[in-house]
């Protein structure tokens, strides 16, 4: 991106430039962007976006105010508004994206839970139910699971792995299954009745 080539320089200007548009911390940011699907966008890319998102509509917009009202001042402020305008958009598109993702989350998650709890039911544990839905299956909930089967193969507890998935999901309903898995996954209880009343 173009702040990561810019160097330490590049990094400050991004900072500066959206410190007032995008004032949450880059751990909010990141659940942020974790809800909304931006899988692989790490807060600093997302700043830098933003920022050159604004830039472009602030000089779209003093160029068009210059054009029309022929004033300095006019442009400035058309700079000014674009800028705020742009970095703005940039963050309504990601709490756009997040309640599109949570809607979707919604739809596949009685699927989801009637699947696992049928694997559950003929034998397999939490982690064998949840791989043999990520190897059959799609859709938001599939690359949920998956995230949480990729933190256990890099070393994290079965419990851990789902209190955290549990902590991201823009859906409640997603959250207490994750919930739920953890539990199971540190006392043993059994999850299929749990899942079908889910």
């Amino acid at each position: 991106c173009a702040a990561r080539g810019a160097g330490p320089p590049g990094h400050a200007l991004v900072a500066r430039l959206t410190r007032g548009s995008e004032s949450r911390s880059d751990e909010v940011l990141a659940i942020a962007l974790h809800r909304a699907g931006a899988r692989g966008v790490s807060p600093e890319e997302f700043r830098a976006r933003q920022a050159l998102r604004a830039a472009a509509t602030a000089g779209a917009a003093a160029v068009l105010a210059g054009a029309i009202f022929s004033s300095p001042i006019a442009a400035v402020v058309a700079l000014v508004a674009g800028f705020v305008h742009g970095a703005a958009s940039a963050r309504s598109a990601i709490e756009r994206a997040a309640t599109e993702r949570a809607e979707r989350l919604r739809l596949e998650l009685y699927t989801v839970n009637q699947l696992l709890a049928l694997h559950v039911r003929t034998g397999a544990g939490p982690i064998q139910a949840v791989q043999r839905i990520v190897d059959r299956g799609r859709g938001v909930i599939v690359e949920e699971l998956e995230d949480v089967l990729n933190s256990v193969r890099g070393g994290m507890g079965e419990t851990e792995a789902f209190r955290r998935a549990a902590a991201l999901p823009p859906e409640p309903a997603a959250a207490r299954t994750y919930a739920l898995f953890a539990a199971a996954s540190e006392r043993g209880s059994d999850l299929a009745p749990a899942l079908r009343a889910l």
